[in-house]
């Protein structure tokens, strides 16, 4: 009788430390989820600035390109009337 109460108690606390432990590991992995999602967002971010960045750059090119090729095909048309 006394080996059935003492097993009892022994396996109402590891049950109990295994809800604790899942506790646990559900707020860990909650956490490591919230971290990813930052870094994420972060990233995001830096994507949005990069591409503004590069597509002013790409502009004032394209914009210093064009304006050599009007002036090379002006050239070109006044040399060949």
């Amino acid at each position: 009788m006394k080996y059935q109460i003492v097993e009892q108690i022994f396996v109402a606390l590891q049950i109990r430390r295994n809800v604790i432990d899942v506790s646990y590991h559900i707020a860990q992995y909650q956490q490591i989820i919230q971290d990813l999602r930052n870094q994420v967002q972060l990233m995001r971010e830096q994507k949005d600035e990069l591409e503004m960045r590069l597509a002013s750059t790409n502009e004032a090119r394209f914009s210093r390109l064009s304006g050599m090729c009007d002036r090379e095909i002006d050239c070109y048309f006044s040399l060949a009337l």
